[in-house]
């Protein structure tokens, strides 16, 4: 290759451009990504760059599908123990708006009530 590509701190293909000094990310190359949008990695995997794994988005679609947070304590995004009401619950965000989906007594329920949502407002960008 005419380039020589390594992996970044965050965990995506990068090089930088001699001349700019600015970095490149191989999956925006890729997919042409077009300035004000971005390039979303279907699976999470940053170092999949297959075309077949990518998908040019708005910020907005790519934020639908994060992983988790670092301090989340239940594996599941969107659900939470909520101590003053002894309950599990589940929230989504869409739009901006924080939505609360329910307060339940079981994990599972508050996960399944979560994924429906993530369907209903997230689709193709669900991360499931």
């Amino acid at each position: 290759m005419q380039w020589q590509w390594q992996c970044s701190k965050g965990g995506y293909a990068t090089r930088t451009d001699n001349k700019t000094k600015t970095c490149i990310y191989m999956h925006k190359v890729v997919m042409q990504t077009p300035d004000g949008m971005e390039c979303d990695h279907k699976h999470g995997n940053g170092l999949d760059n297959r075309k077949s794994q990518l998908r040019n988005c708005t910020h907005a679609q790519n934020s639908k599908n994060r992983k988790l947070n670092s301090d989340n304590t239940t594996g599941y995004k969107g659900v939470y123990w909520k101590k003053d009401r002894n309950r599990w619950i589940a929230r989504i965000m869409v739009d901006g708006k924080d939505i609360c989906l329910g307060y339940f007594k079981d994990i599972q329920e508050a996960v399944e009530a979560r994924k429906i949502a993530e369907s209903k407002y997230h689709g193709e960008f669900s991360r499931g």
